[in-house]
């Protein structure tokens, strides 16, 4: 049985299961759940990085992003809490798929539950493009669920 679980975690509904499935077979069982800003968006509004503007302000955007990562990652505790299962979270930015993996091997993960949409919409399928570069590409073993 696997002793440390990473499952990645976005707002999508593919990751809440993932969650969940890991909850449920898992639960005694030390389980991190990653959250990664995608810091290689096209569009500078739609990353968040470390820079800061020459006058010391935020970057536009950069707020409600930590927001929102703040609260999806307490969400997250509390649905665990809920089955009385213990989680740690963390927050990264960088680039989904290597950030997830180098994650998993930096922190001894011996198991990835991911998430992964079957739909076409283009914002789901940059999750559906990350969740098949870990699976195809991790030296951990990784469980995709739907």
């Amino acid at each position: 049985m696997a002793t440390h679980i990473l499952i990645p975690l976005d707002d999508s509904t593919p990751a809440q299961h993932a969650l969940q499935f890991a909850c449920d077979i898992h639960p005694t069982s030390q389980i991190t759940v990653l959250h990664v800003d995608d810091t290689t968006a096209a569009d500078p509004g739609e990353a968040v990085t470390d820079r800061s503007l020459s006058d010391g302000g935020e970057i536009p955007h950069q707020r409600d992003r930590v927001d929102t990562t703040d609260a999806l990652l307490r969400n997250a505790e509390v649905t665990a809490a809920e089955q009385g299962v213990d989680i740690s979270t963390e927050s990264l930015g960088g680039d989904p798929a290597a950030t997830i993996m180098a994650c998993a091997e930096e922190q001894a993960i011996d198991h990835i539950i991911i998430g992964i949409h079957g739909k076409s919409d283009p914002k789901q399928l940059a999750i559906g493009t990350v969740a098949k570069t870990v699976a195809h590409n991790s030296s951990i073993p990784v469980t995709v669920v739907q």
